[in-house]
């Protein structure tokens, strides 16, 4: 099982600054206490790049990183989506979430079992 965060927009520019400033917060939260350096928009665009751990983008974009981490792990029998530690407004978290189901599991699913 794998377990990241995840976010999803129509784009990955749309996802990546909706999740962003929740995201910020919340870990400059969690730095301060931990004695962590401030996060960065920087930091942020590694961890949602092509090869950095977090899912946010658009629906595309996270079915190809789910499948990448499913090949390079010798497969995944399960994901838990985080979609709850960014500050994002209910109606884009719910779209987030009708991506999730409607767009990536399905490509997940048809592109992993074809080859």
């Amino acid at each position: 099982m794998e377990r990241e965060r995840r976010f999803l927009g129509a784009a990955d520019a749309e996802a990546a600054d909706a999740f962003y400033p929740g995201w910020a917060h919340l870990m400059a939260i969690v730095g301060r206490e931990r004695g962590w350096a401030p996060p960065t928009r920087a930091k942020f665009a590694d961890m949602a790049g092509p090869e950095g751990a977090y899912l946010v983008g658009a629906p595309e974009t996270v079915a190809d990183k789910v499948l990448r981490a499913n090949e390079a792990l010798g497969g995944i029998s399960r994901i838990t989506f985080q979609m709850s530690t960014a500050s994002v407004e209910p109606p884009a978290m719910q779209r987030s979430i009708e991506l999730l189901g409607g767009e990536v599991a399905p490509t997940v699913r048809e592109r992993s079992f074809t080859k």
